[in-house]
């Protein structure tokens, strides 16, 4: 009984401290305490922060060979169901398939990566989508559970199929 008792009052006293004990600027105590978790992992959001020019750049995968990534390393892809500087993926397409946006202004072209092939287009909602040898790039939604993750590699899904880029500019066909 004692040991229990004894329990009870540290964890009181902690969720106690924890509450007062916060750095407030409003001078007020914490209306409630936060409770200790594990930090947990999420990969960056795919877009550039505002302000930040965002690059093109390349990254080497065991089965795929060298593809284009964002600055961050995350893999992008293009759309056989584009067409030459034009997007076809609008709706829930760019929802599973997040396109590569920026706000007007050239794109950052990184190692491995040729300055004159990177471009932006215009998209059917008025964003402005990073192009690369005139494919637009779209990052997967799937892909966002691991960095360097290319499980979107080969995907048929919104009519046609969507690939890893390679440095020249294409469609990158390696399976997976």
């Amino acid at each position: 009984m004692k040991t229990i008792l004894l329990t009870v009052s540290v964890l009181a006293l902690g969720v106690f401290a924890t509450a007062c004990g916060g750095n407030s600027s409003s001078g007020s105590p914490a209306a409630s305490p936060t409770p200790a978790v594990s930090p947990t992992v999420v990969a960056a959001s795919p877009q550039p922060q505002a302000g930040v020019t965002p690059t093109v750049a390349t990254a080497a995968d065991a089965k795929l060979g060298t593809i284009l990534t964002d600055g961050h390393g995350a893999t992008l892809y293009l759309f056989e169901k584009d067409t030459a500087n034009h997007s076809n993926c609008t709706g829930t397409c760019a929802a599973d398939w997040i396109p590569y946006t920026t706000s007007p202004g050239t794109p950052g072209a990184g190692p491995g990566t040729t300055a004159a092939k990177l471009a932006t287009i215009t998209r059917a909602d008025g964003s402005t989508q990073i192009t690369y040898n005139s494919h637009p790039l779209y990052y997967y939604s799937d892909d966002q559970k691991k960095p360097g993750s290319v499980e979107g590699q080969g995907s048929n899904e919104y009519g046609g199929l969507w690939h890893t880029v390679t440095p020249a500019g294409a469609a990158d066909t390696a399976k997976k």
